[in-house]
């Protein structure tokens, strides 16, 4: 990624100008680096343009009065954004939108395309100071820090933040309401004489975990500056940037400002005091957080253990209920395993009696087909003799009949002989059954 970061200082016959600017990393804004730029060159331009408007004109107690600074505050923010609008218009005119820039912004290309919404393009943030013998001016747009280490060695921000600067979203140079959402804080030298002054862009913040520790940063350059010197700081400083960004936020990192060596001698140690307690105290914060991701993940553990315990004691209860089950069962089996031994006795019992029954009751069939047929020959004999016995009724009957008759010698002769023979018929049928 290009660097879309610009920077310019200059130290004239009583004041020093600073300016930092941040070209937006937006897509859309093809040509923030350039914007950066601009806005740099024209910042330095009216910045030192009103130093010598006020200083000729004996203005700068309207700058310390709280019921005029207002005025010509604006007045001075609106010269610079309106010199930049007319500045980002010229370049475009001189240098027109490439078809790759085109094809970048997809929402934005058509405009730019129309030479429409220009200053779209060229984004950036801004942060701008005038340091003289009587006030420390800054003028801030978009994120970033203005930080100040006043004469009593106190770190403080007196430009207020703003507030529709959240996460990637940023107020811009390039916006319709620069001129009022523009901040801005005049710092009277005689009552609060500040030793010095950074205005970092948004990637030095970004580098850090909290604001504590980008103020250290600063007193690390102040103490560097006091122990190797302005011109070494100078050199070494685009180094040291780049490791912090490397390391931190991976954007663009950049300073400028002012440090009064001499007067920040005196706070060297409170400023390695300040930022040793802060290294213990972000030791400390992050054991504190340690202790409490543990803390919730003892709490965790603990109910863990403690279900774990209910689940075991259910178990258990479960376990007793199923071994007491399985002993009834047991038992059951055990006893149903007898009855059934006694039953199989039984039935083998009952089985070797169906033998005998079975064999009994075929004995009994032929004892039975052997009755009836020995009932047959009786009764057939029975018969016989119940015809015998009418044949002789009616045979009797016959002889009374002849009774009644009269008979000689040879009839009744011949009834005996009859009746003889007879006797001897019977006999023979007698002997016969």
């Amino acid at each position: 990624m290009p660097r879309e970061d610009a920077v310019g200082t200059v130290e004239g016959d009583g004041f020093s100008v600073f300016v930092t600017a941040d070209g937006h990393g937006d897509r859309e804004c093809v040509r923030s680096a350039r914007g950066a730029e601009l806005a740099v060159s024209v910042s330095i331009d009216k910045l030192t343009e009103f130093y010598h408007v006020v200083a000729e004109n004996d203005l700068a107690g309207e700058l310390l009065d709280p019921k005029k600074v207002e005025n010509r505050m604006r007045k001075l923010i609106g010269s610079i954004i309106g010199s930049w609008n007319i500045a980002v218009c010229q370049d475009a005119a001189e240098n027109p939108f490439t078809e790759e820039e085109i094809a970048t912004a997809v929402k934005c290309g058509q405009w730019y395309r129309n030479n429409e919404h220009v200053s779209h393009a060229y984004g950036t943030t801004l942060l701008a100071g005038l340091l003289t013998e009587k006030y420390l001016l800054l003028l801030h747009q978009g994120d970033g820090h203005c930080i100040v280490i006043d004469s009593g060695g106190n770190t403080v921000e007196p430009v207020p933040w703003d507030e529709k600067c959240i996460a990637n979203i940023v107020t811009s140079v390039c916006d319709e309401n620069a001129v009022a959402a523009c901040r801005y804080a005049v710092i009277p030298v005689e009552t609060q004489d500040p030793i010095a002054c950074f205005l970092a862009s948004d990637g030095v913040d970004d580098s850090f975990a909290t604001m504590e520790e980008t103020y250290a940063f600063c007193h690390k350059l102040a103490i560097r500056a006091c122990e190797d010197g302005i011109s070494r700081l100078q050199e070494e400083l685009a180094g040291i940037l780049e490791e912090l960004s490397a390391r931190g936020s991976r954007d663009d990192t950049t300073i400028s400002g002012f440090i009064d060596v001499e007067r920040c001698r005196s706070y060297v140690k409170e400023f390695q005091q300040y930022d040793a307690r802060l290294q213990v105290a972000g030791r400390l914060k992050r054991v504190e957080e340690k202790l409490q991701s543990m803390s919730r993940k003892k709490a965790y553990l603990e109910e863990q253990a403690r279900k774990a315990s209910e689940k075991r004691r259910h178990l258990d209860e479960q376990s007793e209920e199923k071994k007491s089950a399985l002993t009834e069962m047991t038992r059951l089996i055990r006893e149903t395993r007898e009855k059934l031994a006694q039953s199989q006795a039984e039935l083998d019992a009952s089985a070797g009696d169906y033998e005998k029954l079975r064999e009994s009751a075929a004995a009994a069939g032929s004892d039975e087909e052997k009755a009836i047929a020995e009932r047959e020959a009786y009764l057939e004999t029975y018969r016989q003799y119940e015809a015998e016995r009418e044949r002789l009724q009616r045979q009797i009957s016959e002889m009374d009949d002849m009774d009644d008759t009269p008979a000689d010698e040879n009839g009744k002769m011949d009834s005996r002989e009859n009746e003889d023979c007879g006797e001897g018929a019977e006999s023979e049928e007698v002997q016969k059954s």
